[in-house]
């Protein structure tokens, strides 16, 4: 994306506070230089929310998320969103192509008293689907939907189930679905059925 185009939307919500924004990426390695060059750019507004961004300061109406497929992707995205400023940190683990492991990334605390957990507001929100399109899609265990919702509700993350794909598989058995995104969750079931969205 030019800078141009970033500074374009970063004004725009400026603008628009009353919206919440969700930012997608894939390459949050390059957040931080985008930002910078964003600051340097001529567009006053986009400007000031840059450096107040690089400062700590990020627009209280954007969330940030990293897209996770597998594990590697989980390993090199998940650090450096959880040491990027922003409100809110979500994950798109769509499609989820294996088993993930997100507990092992988030930070933990322990105090005098003996108690232990996940420090609390480190990642909100993770969206969980299958692959869709032709029927060449690739697999969507409904064990790694399960996996990855037990491990949301442990560290206090809202878990959303967008869709089972259109291969999904249980136990290793395919599994016929009527809707061919596998989006419909009463086929799915019940401990899958679960679309939660951060307050």
């Amino acid at each position: 994306m030019p800078i141009a185009w970033l500074a374009e939307l970063l004004q725009k919500i400026a603008e628009t506070p009353f919206l919440d924004w969700q930012l997608l990426t894939k390459r949050i390695e390059l957040w931080s230089d985008r930002l910078q060059a964003v600051a340097a750019s001529d567009n006053k507004v986009a400007t000031t929310m840059a450096v107040n961004w690089l400062a700590g300061n990020p627009p209280s109406n954007v969330g940030l998320g990293v897209s996770v497929e597998n594990q590697r992707c989980a390993d090199e995205r998940i650090p450096l969103l959880l040491r990027t400023p922003t409100k809110m940190r979500f994950l798109s683990c769509e499609p989820l192509l294996e088993e993930i492991n997100i507990l092992k990334l988030l930070p933990t605390f322990s105090d005098p008293d003996g108690t232990c957990g996940f420090e609390p507001n480190q990642l909100h929100w993770a969206i969980i689907g299958g692959e869709s399109g032709s029927k060449d899609s690739r697999i969507f265990d409904l064990d790694w939907g399960r996996s990855l919702i037990g491990q949301c509700r442990t560290a206090g993350i809202y878990p959303f189930l967008k869709q089972a794909g259109s291969n999904p598989v249980d136990k290793r058995i395919p599994i016929k679905l009527r809707d061919k995104k596998g989006a419909d969750l009463y086929e799915l079931p019940i401990e899958l059925q679960v679309q939660e969205i951060p307050q």
